[in-house]
């Protein structure tokens, strides 16, 4: 009799983790179509907050914000935040490991072979400046290496093999060499960075 009901409850929650799993994957597949045709001409440029793209683009940016923190948080680091960010628009290489959730306007991405994305990483394709809503391409060559809660803004390039530190923010149209490196040097004092602006000059 005990062994009937345990297991009818290991059946149970059997299900409901399946049941789950299916509601997430099933969830970023929807998310991802309807952003998509939210989302199908927009174009790199500057929109004024009173266009129909930057309206459209808000409906979006709603639905989203929603799926990040409701949908995406179980899906990082797996597959399915691939196919979620292809079905969304973004073109996605081979061997290449995501672990953030933090990925705004898919449509405007372009990552190649082997790329790792670490966690919390952020990867913006828009930003508002002088009240207008600017959208801009990243690309993320073959090789590139993105750190651990690192910041990147509309128009970043890298280059092949190239690597961005943790908690490194790259400004907007920040554009990197072949195998280059860039990373936040730790936090100073402004009197120690004088110090070391002397000693360049």
């Amino acid at each position: 009799m005990l062994d009937g009901t345990l297991l009818r409850l290991l059946l149970f929650v059997a299900l409901c983790f399946l049941t789950l799993y299916l509601f997430f994957i099933s969830a970023a597949v929807v998310v991802g179509i309807t952003e998509r045709l939210l989302t199908l001409d927009f174009k790199p440029g500057a929109y004024s907050t009173d266009s129909p793209i930057f309206l459209r683009w808000l409906a979006y940016a709603g639905l989203h914000m929603w799926a990040v923190v409701l949908i995406f948080s179980f899906l990082q680091g797996t597959n399915w935040i691939k196919i979620y960010l292809r079905i969304a628009g973004a073109k996605i290489g081979k061997s290449v490991f995501i672990n953030t959730k933090r990925i705004y306007d898919p449509y405007l991405l372009q990552i190649k072979d082997n790329v790792i994305v670490g966690g919390e990483a952020t990867i913006m394709c828009h930003l508002f400046e002088g009240g207008r809503l600017i959208l801009g391409e990243v690309l993320l060559e073959s090789g590139t290496s993105v750190g651990a809660n690192s910041y990147l803004t509309p128009g970043t390039h890298t280059g092949k093999n190239s690597s961005i530190g943790i908690y490194t923010n790259l400004r907007r149209n920040t554009v990197m060499k072949d195998g280059e490196v860039l990373i936040t040097p730790p936090s100073m004092s402004l009197r120690q960075v004088a110090k070391i602006i002397r000693m360049v000059k």
